[in-house]
């Protein structure tokens, strides 16, 4: 957000828009690229450090990700595979939401 400048903010302040104001109508719109890419990212790689959770899960703890390999070792492979659907499903939904709600594209490359 440094790089855009001053001088988009400094004409809305001029002509007296407030600080939400000049927010939501002059820098978020210009930025909408880079913020959905500052929040994906970060998302995306969480999503993707999720098995992180395999090796440091107690036996209490209960999340999809160690729930798909008990039903591995269970052999109910099946279920497990609905299972990692599931956690791909979300991380998809989760794109997709942020994309939806910010109204940019991953497709046309990151920042746009």
């Amino acid at each position: 957000m440094m790089q855009l400048g001053k001088d988009p903010e400094e004409a809305a302040q001029i002509i007296g828009a407030g600080w939400f104001r000049r927010m939501t109508s002059v820098v978020i719109p210009i930025q909408k690229g880079s913020l959905v890419t500052g929040i994906l990212l970060p998302f995306i790689s969480g999503i993707k450090g999720l098995s992180l959770f395999v090796i440091l899960a107690v036996p209490a703890t209960d999340v999809l990700t160690t729930f798909s390999l008990r039903l591995v070792d269970y052999n109910y492979t099946q279920a497990a595979n609905a299972v990692v659907l599931i956690i791909a499903g979300l991380a998809y939904a989760g794109t997709l939401l942020a994309q939806k709600l910010t109204r940019t594209n991953l497709a046309e490359g990151l920042g746009n």
